[in-house]
């Protein structure tokens, strides 16, 4: 009788089984790699930054200073309603400024250079009168005198003569610069005046011989009157 192939009574038979069979299981092996290896490209990878860096990283961003906040500009007095410029004929200014502890009063009128001339007396009998309640300014009115509401940045605006509305007197509190030189300050807003109608700065010795000054409890007024000429 012939053996059988797979017959196993023949020791050549299963030697050949069992090659093929490793070789069928190679194949198979390699077939798995192979599509395992087509979707490699497919996976994405990144990678996650240390922890040491990350803390790095952020100490730095912590340690950069703040970007500073600038600081708001020292408001200025407005002009009257009736600028210097729109005045007819050679202008005139009366002003008075009051430094108390952390705000200055404004007290300013710019006219007509003779019909300013007239109200001199009632000027001088105003600024006679002011007081200060606290932080808030008193006075009494000339006869002829009439106070408005105050509107923005002012306090009151006040009408020298009710048939002239040019003779307008503004009352406007602002800010004192903090530990500042007052006599500079009081003298950079007189110039600022003088500048508006055309006139040159004083230096702080001529403001001391043209300026009048009125003594107030804890302070005092320094009184200006300066104009183009008639």
């Amino acid at each position: 009788m012939v053996p059988s192939p797979l017959s196993p009574t023949s020791g050549s038979n299963r030697r050949d089984l069992r090659r093929w069979a490793f070789s069928l299981l190679c194949k198979a092996s390699l077939l798995v790699l192979l599509v395992g290896c087509s979707h490699e490209e497919s996976i994405q990878r990144y990678k996650a930054p240390r922890l040491a860096d990350r803390e790095e990283s952020e100490g730095e961003l912590a340690r950069r200073p703040a970007a500073p906040t600038p600081s708001p500009p020292m408001p200025s007095p407005p002009t009257p309603s009736a600028p210097p410029e729109a005045v007819d004929g050679p202008r005139r200014t009366l002003g008075a400024i009051v430094p108390l502890e952390g705000q200055a009063w404004f007290f300013r009128v710019t006219a007509n250079h003779e019909r300013l001339a007239a109200k001199r007396d009632t000027w001088g009998q105003f600024i006679a009168s002011i007081r200060f309640d606290g932080d808030q300014p008193q006075w009494q009115l000339p006869e002829g005198w009439q106070q408005q509401p105050g509107s923005g940045m002012r306090f009151a605006t006040i009408l020298m003569d009710a048939e002239d509305p040019s003779l307008e007197l503004s009352v406007i509190p602002l800010p004192m610069p903090v530990d500042g030189d007052v006599g500079a300050y009081v003298l950079a807003n007189v110039n600022r005046w003088r500048g508006q109608l055309s006139l040159p700065p004083l230096d702080a010795e001529q403001l001391a011989r043209e300026a009048e000054t009125v003594a107030l409890p804890g302070s005092e007024i320094t009184l200006v009157d300066f104009g183009e000429s008639p």
